[in-house]
This record gives C-alpha cells, structure tokens and sequence, in this order.
C-alpha cells in the first residue's frame, strides 16, 4: 500500500484507521461481494469519490484482489520456498506440542 501515501492528503497519511480499515479490505476480504462493500464504505467515509486513482483501482479490482481469485490455483506462481514457507506457517498455527492426537 505504498502507493496510497502517494495518492491521499496528508490528513489520511496519518490516519491510523483509514489505513487499517483499508488494509483490511485489501487483504482480509473473503469474496469480491465482500470487498466492495468494505471498499465503497470507505470511500465514501474519508471523501474520496473524486480521487482519480481511487477509482482506478476500483476498476481493476478483478487484477489485484485476493477474494477475487480464489477459484484459481495460484501455486505455480509461487516459488518453492515461498510455498514451504507458507506450508510451515499454516501447520505451525495449526500443531503444536500441546495439542492431542484426537484434536489433531
């Protein structure tokens, strides 16, 4: 979200919930359905209908989303150890030494 800071007034730069609202639209959306809702609201909450850039990325919503491709397999893009990196950090939430064989 680098870009963001380019493209807001300095007032938003600042604003700890617009970014956190924002990263959790980008990131935490589940389904498309989902991310425009989170995404609309907050537009209209911090004025921001006439950023061009704004509604730029409105627009190629489908291109950079994550809730948007979840129906496609995305391993061959990632590296082998991007892969095992992410295996590792899934089953390390999941097993830990506490855990009993009927919870695993």
């Amino acid at each position: 979200m680098n870009k963001v800071s380019e493209k807001v007034s300095g007032a938003l730069n600042v604003d700890l919930d617009f970014h956190n609202r924002l990263n959790s639209c980008v990131w935490g959306s589940e389904t498309p359905k989902e991310f425009g809702s989170a995404w609309l609201s907050i537009i209209s909450d911090y004025n921001l209908e006439g950023n061009d850039w704004f509604v730029l990325m409105y627009g190629l919503r489908h291109m950079w989303i994550l809730a948007y491709f979840v129906d496609i397999f995305l391993s061959r893009l990632m590296r082998i150890t991007s892969r095992s990196e992410s295996e590792n950090a899934m089953f390390s939430n999941l097993v830990n030494k506490q855990l009993s064989l009927v919870e695993f």
